[in-house]
């Protein structure tokens, strides 16, 4: 890592530890005890969701999440922060988790899917929501190998995690979004913040993130990147195939015919729509 990064990020650490501390005196969060960040870590993957739902144009989330506990049966876990919006499209939905009109935080494992945290009306698109999301996630869940994936309608290096707070009549009171520069930093300061140097794999699964800005932005927070420099189906990744990771040691790089970007063809969801 070169110095500039690891200046950033050690300033990117201490507003995000602010932020953890601020959450948790306004928000009822539960407080970090800053001994964890140097817990042992556990052998095996975890895999963190940062899913921004809450837009005029939502996607079909619920759909993704059924996924994720498919491929949880298999072993792998999953952590998931959602925002989603009170106009949700009911066919988007998942039975599992419910749409909550807000920021939830979701525990994926054994084919079962919880909510262990409801913080009401969050601005996704705030590179400080990130970092808290990656700081608290990987405190809580240290395994040995770890993936992230933003989630989201994707615009290359101008942004993702667009969070424009929909009312349930589909009017929005702001648009807020990470551009390439504020998802790096808010990554950096996660890391920072729960003692890792970097995640062993990156996806981006949202359109037109394969790009120099993006992925210059991002040297340093992860061994690999997942990412689309075009269009990406409404559905996106397909995370049945993330139940690879239930072996902890799989390696991503040989593991093509069942890697996360490659979608099923036995599927019998039709991924419509795509996320710009």
């Amino acid at each position: 890592m070169n110095i500039s990064k690891f200046r950033r990020r050690r300033l990117a650490a201490a507003g995000v530890a602010a932020a953890i501390a601020a959450a948790s005196a306004l928000g009822g969060l539960a407080a970090l005890d800053a001994g964890v960040a140097h817990a042992q870590t556990v052998p095996g993957w975890h895999v963190f969701v940062y899913a921004v739902n809450d837009s005029s144009a939502d996607l079909p989330l619920g759909l993704d999440i059924d996924e994720m506990i498919n491929a949880s049966r298999s072993g792998v876990n999953f952590t998931v922060y959602v925002d989603s919006s009170d106009a949700t499209s009911p066919e988007f939905q998942t039975q599992v988790v419910g749409d909550e009109g807000g920021a939830i935080i979701v525990e994926i494992a054994n084919g079962t899917a919880t909510i262990t945290q409801r913080m009401g009306e969050l601005d996704s698109g705030n590179p400080d929501t990130l970092g808290w999301f990656i700081a608290t996630s990987l405190l809580a869940h240290p395994a040995e190998k770890t993936a992230f994936v933003a989630w989201d309608h994707g615009s290359g290096w101008q942004g993702i995690a667009f969070d424009e707070d929909v009312t349930a009549a589909g009017n929005s009171r702001r648009v807020s979004y990470l551009d390439a520069a504020e998802l790096s930093s808010a990554m950096d300061a996660g890391l920072a913040a729960a003692g890792r140097e970097q995640f062993d794999l990156v996806a981006l699964d949202a359109c037109l993130m394969a790009n120099f800005e993006i992925v210059s932005e991002l040297f340093g927070n992860a061994q690999y990147l997942i990412a689309s420099e075009e269009l990406v189906p409404g559905l996106g990744l397909d995370y049945d195939s993330f139940a690879v990771f239930a072996n902890p040691a799989a390696d991503i790089t040989r593991s093509s015919t069942h890697s996360p970007a490659a979608s099923s063809p036995t599927s019998s969801r039709t991924r419509r729509s795509t996320r710009t």
